[in-house]
């Protein structure tokens, strides 16, 4: 099956408005702690993990390495 893109009826920020909202009410749903802040970044438990401006925030796991030396 091949992948086919078509081209999208809303603009970006309308689109990830919508992905936003999704998360969030599936996260509360879950019971997770979650806080929407006014710049339209989504956090669950604490964590950023979806805004508006930039979508998925990505999880650089070089910045969560504890150097102990």
């Amino acid at each position: 099956m091949k992948k086919i893109f078509v081209v999208a009826d809303e603009s970006v920020e309308i689109h990830r408005k919508k992905v936003l909202r999704r998360m969030r009410d599936c996260a509360a749903r879950d019971g997770k702690d979650v806080d929407v802040s006014e710049d339209g970044c989504l956090h669950i438990d604490g964590v950023p993990v979806y805004s508006i401006k930039d979508g998925k925030v990505s999880t650089n796991s070089a910045n969560n390495v504890v150097n102990d030396g």
